[in-house]
């Protein structure tokens, strides 16, 4: 079976795909700029005995200089979940570090709860990036800043080419 590490395909996907060099616009006292999403899957399976399986389906944001968002929802949802966005990082010095760390939790969860006695190496866990039509690069990311100077995003759109 091949192997790939998923935080350095997140990372080489955003290196080449998110322009950190766009304007940020304001309007009517709401910013927008430009982001990239990447919806991923993360399936776990019992290795011993393939009796119980947990799923996990959410969705990144990166945007600026590199903010780090997900939520859990599935890709088709992307545009109509009004759930809130979860922010891991605002900045480029330690994104992939502080931003994708989640992962992690979500991986040693899904260990936990598919067989609490096996260690984490006895637990299947494979993930998954949507595909590539479903990996949208280019979205319109409007937010604000709330009364704590932290970013509230209202709203994600597909760019208009």
């Amino acid at each position: 079976m091949l192997k790939c590490d998923l935080n350095s395909t997140i990372c080489k996907f955003v290196d080449n795909f998110l322009n950190r060099n766009t304007v940020t616009e304001f309007k009517d006292g709401v910013y927008r700029k430009n982001g990239i999403i990447m919806p991923i899957r993360i399936r776990g399976e019992n290795n011993q005995e393939r009796t119980k399986t947990i799923t996990h389906q959410f969705v990144l944001l990166f945007f600026g200089n590199t903010s780090v968002y997900y939520k859990e929802c599935d890709a088709y949802d992307i545009f109509t979940d009004k759930s809130p966005w979860i922010n891991t990082s605002n900045h480029f010095s330690c994104w992939r570090h502080d931003g994708l760390h989640f992962l992690s939790d979500i991986y040693f969860d899904m260990c936990k709860k598919l067989e609490p006695d096996l260690a984490p190496r006895d637990v299947d866990i494979e993930a998954s990036i949507g595909s590539m039509s479903h990996v949208i690069k280019n979205v319109i990311v409007e937010y604000e800043y709330n009364d704590d100077g932290f970013i509230n995003i209202i709203n994600i759109e597909k760019e208009k080419n």
